[in-house]
């Protein structure tokens, strides 16, 4: 799927959640929360673990704002996914922990996520 001029994310907008203002906070939770959980179910995560996932990656995103500089050459929802997916990663982490309980499930959700990605060589 391509990506038109709508999907993009105002810079403005972006200058306003950095600026704390909470209207733009907003905005930006309406905007990206639906994109954000549709990202972890495709990760294979439950959705209790979706939606904490999701509040998880906007509180990185709220610490993160603070030193934010927008690029307007690069997509601000790449950021964000990676964001996300670093977020995905330090879960998947904390479950293998020794008695977390859930290394074998961590693992099963690795690997068919990995199934998903596509052959990088």
């Amino acid at each position: 799927m391509t990506s038109s001029f709508t999907d993009r994310t105002n810079p403005s907008l972006l200058g306003r959640a950095k600026a704390n203002e909470p209207c733009a906070w907003a905005e930006l939770v309406e905007r990206y929360v639906p994109v954000i959980y549709q990202w972890c179910r495709a990760w294979h995560l439950q959705e209790a673990d979706a939606q904490d996932l999701t509040q998880e990656v906007l509180l990185k995103l709220s610490r993160r704002m603070r030193t934010f500089q927008y690029d307007p050459a690069k997509s601000f929802r790449a950021y964000l996914k990676t964001l996300a997916r670093y977020a995905w990663c330090d879960l998947l982490a904390e479950r293998e922990k020794p008695g977390a309980g859930g290394a074998e499930a961590a693992a099963s959700i690795f690997s068919k996520s990995k199934a998903k990605l596509p052959a990088m060589i």
